[in-house]
């Protein structure tokens, strides 16, 4: 959902509304959500695409996240990179934010126009990413997405399986294919979780009954790819 400010009325509270969000000027918020244009509060500035809800979460702004939803802030409206408020905010590990949205019902199995799903943002080896991880998958975020060129969710958290492990092991149990692959490379998620040297989840996927002998496009196979990385163990 999106709808982008028209007009020249639009514009100029649209643009106010944004100034005050980031003042972070309640009164000045109330008053114009309340005589301004009808559905300010869910109308985006022209050029980015941006919403005020989008505003106070990258700003970590929780107090004024929740006075926009309170005031009608649909929680997925996306700007025109097609992303959510709830994504921009798992992609700098806002996890309050996140919190705040998932119960105001923002939904965890949009995707953006390159076809990623909130996981995708959450991917990073800090502890509120994994929160926020943790957030998105306790309201249903589909852990057997692939983005638009075909890269799985779970086999881009393997590519950092030694620093994500808890992640990895997270998302495969809420049921990933343990079969994940990228079928431009023909990696799969055992490969990469092999080269990073992370035991822990590389066992997880065998427990998972992981097809082991499975070739890559250049005919390498997991064991390669952990003998690659130095994990001759």
């Amino acid at each position: 959902m999106s709808d982008i400010a028209h007009g020249r009325l639009q514009i100029l509270q649209v643009y106010k509304l944004i100034q005050h969000v980031r003042q972070r000027n309640k009164a000045e918020i109330e008053k114009l959500l309340t005589v301004g244009v009808p559905h300010l509060v869910n109308l985006s500035e022209p050029c980015q695409g941006e919403y005020a809800l989008h505003l106070a979460s990258v700003a970590d702004d929780v107090e004024i996240c929740k006075l926009l939803l309170s005031l009608g802030a649909e929680p997925n409206v996306v700007d025109k990179e097609g992303r959510t408020a709830a994504m921009i905010a798992a992609e700098v590990g806002h996890d309050r934010i996140l919190e705040v949205l998932a119960e105001a019902n923002a939904d965890m199995k949009l995707v953006d126009k390159s076809g990623k799903g909130i996981l995708y943002y959450c991917i990073a080896p800090t502890v509120r990413h994994l929160h926020c991880l943790e957030i998105a998958l306790a309201h249903g975020a589909d852990v057997n997405i692939c983005s638009n060129d075909g890269m799985p969710v779970f086999l881009l958290a393997c590519e950092q399986a030694a620093a994500c492990t808890e992640m990895c092991l997270q998302i495969l149990e809420k049921g990933a294919d343990p079969n994940s692959r990228f079928e431009l490379t023909g990696h799969t998620a055992l490969m990469e979780a092999s080269r990073e040297g992370a035991i822990e989840v590389v066992c997880a996927i065998l427990e998972k009954g992981c097809e082991i002998n499975v070739l890559q496009n250049e005919r390498y196979n997991a064991a390669h790819f952990a003998a690659q990385g130095g994990h001759f163990e």
